[in-house]
């Protein structure tokens, strides 16, 4: 027994395996650590760029859309007509009918009886499923293309002009409107200037990869008009 306990033959082997082990469980450690961050990388860019397109989607949704929408307001089917023409390079579709779009416009989301329900809805769900307008932000090549999302969830009416003077209240004959559609100019009793109140919209956006879509980012921005 005691020859036995004295003999050592065979200890390197096993400490050598277990180092060797140890090392093993050390690289696969530190290439697991690599390949997560690599994966966190790329999913923080494109989180980045398709921010990015909703922001821009905002934008353009807020400073243009909306004033070429009023421009073609008092024509039958001329708002949604007049969208589709002025951004057809950006492939813009609008989804919801043209009676809907125009009391999103001019009129709170409690006389939106021309609307849906999911289409006045606010939740985020909706906005991909039952947006007002979709338009593609298109990149250098086809997978590089972002499609974004809008939808008008709230409307405070104002008096901004329209270049109508019966759009906002017909059965007013001199019209709360007046002008070419670009600066309000209506004065009062005595010619006293009458305190522009604009348009104050709710709008929810959604951007997101046109193909391939692993991230989306919803901004919602609030605009007078």
């Amino acid at each position: 027994m005691k020859a036995l306990l004295s003999n050592n033959k065979g200890v390197a082997l096993v400490t050598s395996l277990m180092l060797t082990m140890i090392t093993l469980g050390i690289v696969m450690a530190l290439f697991y650590i690599l390949t997560q961050s690599i994966k966190i990388s790329a999913a923080t860019k494109r989180y980045r760029n398709v921010t990015e397109a909703a922001y821009g989607g905002a934008e353009l949704m807020a400073f243009d859309v909306i004033g070429t929408a009023w421009k073609n307001y008092s024509s039958a089917g001329g708002m949604s007509n007049g969208l589709v023409s002025t951004y057809g390079n950006i492939d813009l579709a609008v989804s919801s009918p043209n009676d809907c779009l125009t009391q999103k416009l001019s009129s709170p989301a409690a006389n939106w009886s021309n609307c849906s329900s999911p289409q006045k809805s606010m939740e985020l769900s909706t906005i991909k499923s039952s947006p007002d307008l979709t338009f593609l932000l298109k990149g250098t090549t086809s997978s590089q293309h972002y499609k974004v999302y809008a939808k008008i969830v709230d409307t405070t009416s104002g008096n901004t002009d329209t270049g109508s003077s019966s759009m906002i209240n017909p059965s007013d004959s001199d019209g709360l409107l007046s002008g070419s559609g670009t600066a309000y100019s209506k004065t009062g009793a005595g010619g006293v200037p009458i305190q522009h109140i604009p348009f104050g919209y709710r709008i929810e956006i959604q951007g997101e990869k046109e193909t391939n879509a692993l991230e989306k980012s919803n901004v919602m921005v609030l605009y007078a008009y």
